[in-house]
């Protein structure tokens, strides 16, 4: 891929989003509130198969969104790893980490990169942990969001970490009543992620078919008012817009 292309395209994320898109990073450590981040610089290669399909899924932002969530700095890099030394756990491998403190996003370009929907997901799902601490702080408990579950059935576990090693956990399935994958299930912040990353990065006809269970159908129309009330620009065209094919297969 053409340096010179991916620097103009850089240099007009940076006007449109007011964002510094890190690409060779040293490898790093980063101390932050609850742990280290740990990552390195991204295999060239790698790289070149995953910038269009980043350029692509990011563009989808309104500006007003992202500039909303102050979110300064991505970092697209490799080998990315999360040390949480507040519980004692060695250094855990992530495909993706927010970082509220430094309001950074670092997303390893190789973890997962065989499955494009995959990826797409979690630039989504991730992004969307930062939109969440903008609107509700990334509170543990979202009493409202709770409510739409079923309490005589279910509670959420204890947190995505636990879910990291788990290879079919991010896959749609209709195995757990009013959640799109077992990672819904680990947590409400996930299952709040897991329903936006779905409703942006997959086919719109897919989503359709799941909201027809109808507490899928109450989380995605609570997510819309949600971020309507955030950004006004995530309105119905905006979501129309993220679910066509056409914009995927263009980078397929």
């Amino acid at each position: 891929m053409s340096e010179n292309r991916v620097d103009t395209e850089v240099d007009q994320l940076r006007q449109k989003y007011g964002l510094t898109v890190v690409l060779k990073a040293s490898p790093f450590i980063v101390d932050c509130h609850d742990g280290r981040i740990h990552g390195k610089e991204a295999d060239s290669k790698n790289f070149d198969s995953y910038w269009p399909l980043f350029w692509s899924e990011w563009n989808l932002y309104p500006s007003e969104l992202v500039k909303q969530t102050r979110l300064e700095r991505i970092y697209l890099c490799e080998g990315l790893e999360f040390e949480n030394t507040a519980l004692g756990w060695p250094p855990q491998e992530r495909t993706a980490l927010p970082d509220f403190e430094h309001h950074d996003l670092y997303l390893d370009i190789s973890r997962g990169h065989e499955n494009i929907l995959y990826v797409r997901k979690v630039i989504h799902h991730e992004f969307f942990h930062i939109i969440d601490f903008c609107m509700n702080g990334l509170a543990e408990h979202d009493p409202e969001w709770e409510g739409l579950n079923d309490p005589s059935t279910f509670k959420y576990g204890g947190g995505g970490e636990l879910f990291q090693n788990h290879q079919s956990t991010s896959v749609l399935s209709e195995d757990r009543r009013g959640f799109l994958n077992e990672y819904s299930t680990s947590k409400v912040i996930e299952d709040k992620a897991e329903i936006f990353a779905n409703m942006v990065a997959e086919d719109r006809n897919v989503i359709q078919q799941r909201s027809d269970i109808g507490i899928i159908k109450q989380k995605i129309q609570k997510m819309e008012e949600r971020l309507k009330n955030f950004c006004p620009q995530l309105d119905k065209q905006f979501w129309e817009m993220a679910g066509t094919v056409d914009r995927r297969a263009r980078v397929a």
